[in-house]
């Protein structure tokens, strides 16, 4: 346990004695980066109610804050982590594709679009799912076009999963 987040040692500890791991946290953008260490050493030390609630976190707190630069560095550190995540990838690929509109083309998001260029692995991934969606085209600027995502049917591969 030495190498392990000094935090989410102690939250695992907590939640091993029935208490909720997010209790006295300030704000839901926290909460992600929380989510992930536990979803890390839940994996590690084979703990799946923990890992479980992790997930269920870090989907609730990345479709309420995915906009935040804290969505971007708890992305950052699920493609650092690799199979460590636990399956946080998948997860992280469904909401950056629910918003890539945004995230890819707005200069607001650049701390997301940093981490896209950062890792291969999740670049692959969103194309690949944003390539089952579908687009309807929205309206047309002078320097690029503009899409809607549009939703297709479903295909028969629908996990999303980030190589590493």
């Amino acid at each position: 346990m030495a190498a392990d987040e000094p935090e989410a040692v102690g939250l695992m500890l907590e939640s091993l004695y029935g208490y909720d791991y997010l209790d006295g946290r300030d704000t839901r953008a926290t909460h992600l980066k929380t989510h992930v260490w536990i979803a890390q050493i839940a994996t590690k030390y084979m703990l799946p109610q923990l890992r479980w609630a992790a997930f269920a976190g870090f989907g609730s707190a990345s479709t309420e804050a995915w906009q935040c630069d804290e969505f971007a560095e708890a992305v950052d550190m699920i493609c650092f982590l690799g199979e460590e995540a636990g399956g946080l990838a998948d997860i992280a690929t469904k909401v950056i594709i629910e918003h890539a509109a945004a995230l890819l083309h707005d200069d607001a998001y650049r701390c997301f679009q940093e981490v896209l260029g950062k890792h291969a692995s999740l670049a692959i991934s969103v194309a690949k799912g944003l390539s089952r969606v579908g687009f309807e085209k929205e309206k047309e600027t002078d320097d690029w076009p503009s899409f809607q995502l549009t939703k297709k049917k479903k295909s028969r591969k629908s996990a999303m999963v980030w190589d590493t």
